[in-house]
Parts: structure tokens; C-alpha cells; sequence
């Protein structure tokens, strides 16, 4: 079965692509998002500047603001750095994400 990349998989696939403890900046998070929208072909046409992704900043803000509240993520002291504090698990959505914000549940690390 083939999935479809949207704003939220690619953002929880790169910040699971990482180490817990390294720390990710929102440029990073939107140009990724951007470089795998235009791999795929969700591209604007025509666009004066030429080929860019068509999606908002805000759909990855909104996401990154609920990650940061729910635990996934941690502010630093500098605007727009994050430090990943949890991988989200493979098959967690944004739906699911949102629920847990709402809900105020916070992520668990699994220990073993």
C-alpha cells in the first residue's frame, strides 16, 4: 500500500530520524517539509519564484506547537531551536497528537 507524504509525517519522520537530546530548528523542519512536498509533486504552478511545496507554515506550526506542549519537543533559550525529547511512535497521527493536547496528556518514555 502506498502512503501519501503529508506536512505531519514528514515532520514526525524527521524528528524520529534523529537522536533524542539533538536539537532542530524550525528552518530545518520547513525546508524538509518543503524538499520532500516538491519531491512528490504537491507543488504551486507557475509561481513567480519558481517551484515551491503548497502547504502552510502554519499546518507545521501548529503541529511543532503541540509536540513542544505534549513533550516531544523542548524549547531552548533561542527562538525557533528545539531539542527532541521523545520519538513520536510510527504510526501516531496528527489526530492523535491533537487529542493529547486537548486532553493534556503528556508523552511517556518507555523504559524497559
Amino acid at each position: 500500500m502506498k502512503t501519501t507524504k503529508t506536512v505531519w509525517s514528514i515532520f514526525r519522520d524527521l524528528v524520529n530520524s534523529k537522536p533524542i537530546g539533538t536539537e532542530i530548528t524550525r528552518q530545518e523542519i520547513l525546508n524538509q517539509v518543503e524538499k520532500e512536498l516538491v519531491e512528490i509533486g504537491k507543488t504551486v504552478r507557475d509561481y513567480k519564484l519558481g517551484t515551491v511545496a503548497n502547504f502552510s507554515s502554519s499546518t507545521l506550526d501548529t503541529a511543532r506547537n503541540m509536540a513542544e506542549k505534549v513533550g516531544y519537543l523542548a524549547k531552548t533559550n533561542t527562538l525557533g531551536r528545539y531539542i527532541i525529547v521523545e520519538h513520536f511512535a510510527t504510526d501516531y497521527t496528527v489526530s492523535q497528537l491533537r487529542k493529547d493536547y486537548d486532553n493534556g496528556n503528556r508523552c511517556k518514555r518507555i523504559t524497559n
